[in-house]
């Protein structure tokens, strides 16, 4: 982890259109858990590693790595850290009176992987002596905003919209090859079409939706070699791998942990 404040609040500009309010990072214990609270200010969340759960207006979204999550003036929310692998996130607060990115507005919990140095130098802003810390944080918040306008997540894309409809489908088999196909689309320009939509390869996207899937088929009673087939691995060795090389704990872990009412 860089060298990180705490947590940092600015004096309030007020700016007509943007002004800073507070940032820092957040490293929590297992089952750490925050709110149920509601808040004045934008705050958008970046979950620098570790998993966790955020509650908002009493739907509940499964929080990993590299993603983002925003929470809006008057909304109330809860956080709640994973038991075993309790995340680490980097925030920033600030009040707004202009017209925001439409993700911000359409979307509580995104892919935010090309977002990571941007959190990382806002959660930074409180090291730097050489400009007063309400405008360095205004043009990281500012930079901010660039980024989220530029992400395409929230733009149709049929193709796209198709293709992960088949993954939802048939994760256990489909393959890259047979998405282009079904698509009539090149191999390499659907790979690089979808990469750009979500910020991820199409492989990457199966493969986070089997381990996903995984879980689910835990919980119902599956066993770690039955479910290892079931959603498309050759053998139960390299589904626990890749299950650890995720979620960072072991698919027995997780079902053991499960069964004693450990893991949410």
């Amino acid at each position: 982890m860089h060298k990180l404040a705490d947590r940092f609040t600015v004096n309030d500009l007020g700016l007509n259109d943007i002004s800073p309010i507070r940032a820092g990072y957040q490293s929590c214990s297992p089952e750490y858990s925050f709110g149920p609270i509601v808040r004045d200010i934008w705050i958008i969340q970046y979950v620098y590693s570790g998993y966790g759960t955020l509650i908002k207006n009493g739907n509940v979204f499964r929080v990993e790595p590299t993603y983002c999550f925003v929470i809006r003036p008057g909304e109330e929310t809860q956080l709640i850290a994973d038991t075993i692998d309790p995340w680490v996130y980097i925030w920033v607060g600030f009040k707004a009176n202009t017209p925001l990115p439409q993700i911000l507005n359409e979307k509580d919990v995104f892919q935010g992987k090309n977002l990571e140095d941007l959190f990382l130098s806002i959660a930074n802003c409180n090291d730097s002596a050489n400009r007063p810390l309400e405008l360095l944080l205004l043009s990281q918040i500012w930079r901010l905003i660039f980024e989220l306008n530029r992400i395409n997540i929230i733009k149709k894309n049929t193709h796209i919209d198709r293709a992960c409809a088949y993954i939802e489908n048939e994760y256990a088999t489909i393959t890259v090859s047979e998405l282009a196909a079904r698509l009539s689309l090149d191999r390499c320009y659907f790979s690089k079409l979808f990469r750009h939509s979500s910020f991820m390869s199409p492989q990457e996207y199966i493969n986070t939706i089997r381990l996903k899937k995984s879980r689910e088929l835990l919980i119902k009673g599956h066993s770690v070699s039955q479910v290892a087939i079931m959603v498309g691995y050759l053998s139960t060795a390299s589904y626990s791998r890749a299950f650890k090389n995720y979620y960072k704990y072991s698919p027995k872990h997780y079902l053991n942990s499960n069964t004693d009412n450990n893991i949410p």
